[in-house]
């Protein structure tokens, strides 16, 4: 794996009701477009300190208790990590199979057009654990987050695996053209993104 493994631990999780207010970035989606209705709720935070800015990307679709938790657990996490960030959810509607892939590559052309320069494509239902899993900016390589996760047995179901959470600059993403859309239903997309990584990089 060409990934930059980072030794972090991620927790799936059931519902739990959001305690306080939130804002995020909400798409709404089909299959091929994305819907008029944008930015129905917004979570931005800044710092002037923070030179690079982190969008969070997460495909999303049925998935409200999650989402919920995801948001309040991810903005005090990320806070406390000094980090300047948008969380975007990208939903796609009720039709048709869920193609995470696509979602993913809505959202970061949403991002890109607002200045972020780093993306972090994250499963809702994985949350970190510790708070020594940073989500920096990846200098050199890409890097994989979720290598220590619990429904895994607290590690990776293969060494190839780059699924959950995985972190690019911009740079990095269009260099290998971002993730491949003809994969609908569960699985199989981050499998061709690591092959898209191994052969259109040259990791140090």
């Amino acid at each position: 794996m060409a990934y930059a493994r980072r030794s972090c631990i991620f927790v799936s999780f059931c519902a739990i009701v959001l305690a306080g207010w939130f804002i995020l970035s909400r798409e709404r989606t089909t299959q091929t477009t994305v819907s008029e209705r944008r930015l129905l709720l917004r979570y931005r935070r800044e710092f002037d300190t923070e030179r690079h800015r982190l969008a969070v990307i997460v495909p999303f679709r049925d998935r409200e208790t999650h989402l919920r938790r995801f948001v309040d657990h991810m903005v005090s996490y990320l806070a406390k990590q000094g980090l300047t960030f948008h969380i975007f959810v990208i939903e796609q509607s009720r039709l048709g199979l869920f193609n995470r892939a696509k979602l993913c590559n809505i959202g970061f052309k949403l991002a890109v057009k607002e200045k972020y320069d780093y993306m972090c494509f994250h499963d809702v239902d994985m949350l970190p654990m510790h708070n020594g899993n940073p989500y920096k900016y990846p200098t050199n390589n890409p890097k994989h987050l979720a290598t220590c996760a619990e429904q895994f047995g607290y590690t990776v179901p293969y060494n190839s695996y780059s699924g959950g959470v995985v972190v690019f600059t911009v740079r990095q993403y269009e260099t290998i053209n971002g993730m491949a859309n003809v994969y609908f239903g569960w699985g199989a997309e981050d499998d061709d993104l690591s092959r898209r990584y191994v052969h259109g990089l040259n990791p140090d």
